[in-house]
């Protein structure tokens, strides 16, 4: 784990992560495999502006750091796991995000299993980009608003799956507002799904070259 001030860093197993403070009580989270983060990508985000300092503090080994910026703070947990049978090593840092009361969030998905399950999974696919799934823990009571216009009648999106494209007959973008007191911004122009199941929470890009979303948190909606 480093650190700059306003950002933080970690980097294992072939992924780059970078979390930035990008607004007020807001945060960036972008990963890219075998290259740091592409830095003129922002899409739907306008350019950060210069202003306060997040609070970056890292323990004394580097496995857990937490990033605070306003009302919404993130820790991230270093975890290398060492398979001496299976003759492989596994890096990886989950993240988890809470408002400003220490109130979670909501968090990605563990690691490991049988099934080495990854909250960031990328697959590689012809011309070098990546098919993306970004996995989250969702709470079972959690109400999700927004996704722009598609054709159906259901105003709490728990429980639904949306196709993330443009027809005539809807509208797709990716931004939710949750009932846990949250924003989040799926920041990938690609053709993909969003899933809002009861148990968890999946973003999926078949095609992009980097993970890449936006969260914002505040005591009202209109923060």
């Amino acid at each position: 784990m480093s650190s700059d001030g306003h950002s933080l860093f970690w980097t294992g197993g072939g992924e780059y992560l970078r979390i930035d403070a990008w607004g007020p009580n807001s945060v960036r989270v972008r990963s890219r495999q075998m290259h740091e983060p592409i830095e003129n990508l922002d899409w739907a985000l306008l350019p950060v502006h210069e202003g306060e300092p997040a609070t970056v503090t890292i323990d004394d080994d580097g496995c857990v750091a937490t990033l605070v910026n306003g009302d919404i703070s993130v820790r991230a947990k270093s975890h290398h796991n060492v398979y001496e049978g299976a003759g492989y090593e596994q890096f990886h840092c989950e993240l988890s995000f809470y408002n400003a009361d220490g109130k979670l969030l909501f968090e990605e998905k563990p690691i490991g299993g049988s099934l080495n399950l990854k909250a960031r999974d990328f697959e590689g696919i012809c011309g070098g980009d990546f098919s993306v799934t970004a996995s989250f823990v969702a709470p079972v009571d959690e109400h999700l608003y927004g996704m722009g216009e598609y054709q159906q009648n259901v105003l709490d999106l728990k429980g639904s799956t949306f196709e993330l494209t443009h027809r005539n007959s809807q509208a797709s973008i990716p931004f939710v507002v949750s009932s846990q007191g949250y924003g989040f911004l799926w920041n990938n122009p690609s053709i993909g799904t969003a899933t809002f199941s009861k148990n968890e929470t999946v973003w999926r890009a078949q095609s992009a070259k980097q993970l890449d979303y936006w969260v914002t948190a505040g005591g009202t909606l209109r923060r």
